[in-house]
């Protein structure tokens, strides 16, 4: 009787212990490449039964790593936008705000005065290696892109074509 009693306690603090308060968690890394050539811009998105979003960066390399991704079976999306256009909204959204039209400096509207951005040379150097991805490769629910995340480490290559 002892032993029932003990073994009915323990039991579901082990299993309480495994999987944690909000699920069991992996990390999961790999290298992206697209028709053989890495990809060297943007991120990986893994998306798991509960619907939330965790995602990686991809380095010069092609590699990824996802940290904290939900164990179980997970759907994959690769998001690889134009260097250049994603360095010109970043820029964009660090500037200063813009006067208004109808505030007139020596007859002329301020914005008319104000030069065009151009993108920083290191977007334009990253352009050229940048390669454009299918579109439904970027959305988990529609890329095909599945695996098996495991608590721990886990290795999954996603090889695009």
């Amino acid at each position: 009787m002892r032993y029932q009693v003990l073994a009915l306690t323990v039991l579901p603090l082990t299993m309480l212990s495994a999987t944690g308060c909000g699920g069991a968690h992996g990390n999961i890394s790999g290298k992206v490449t697209y028709k053989g050539q890495p990809v060297r811009f943007g991120s990986v998105v893994v998306v798991g039964s509960d619907k939330t979003p965790v995602t990686g960066p991809i380095d010069q390399g092609g590699n990824y790593l996802i940290e904290d991704a939900p164990a179980g079976e997970v759907q994959i999306g690769v998001v690889s936008p134009d260097p250049t256009i994603a360095a010109n909204k970043a820029k964009a959204m660090s500037l200063p705000k813009r006067p208004k039209a109808d505030e007139k400096e020596d007859g002329k509207h301020k914005i008319g005065n104000m030069p065009a951005q151009e993108a920083p040379a290191d977007s334009a150097r990253a352009k050229k290696k940048w390669v454009q991805l299918p579109k439904d490769v970027q959305f988990p629910d529609r890329s095909g892109i599945t695996t098996t995340v495991q608590p721990g480490e886990n290795t999954f290559n996603i090889e695009l074509k």
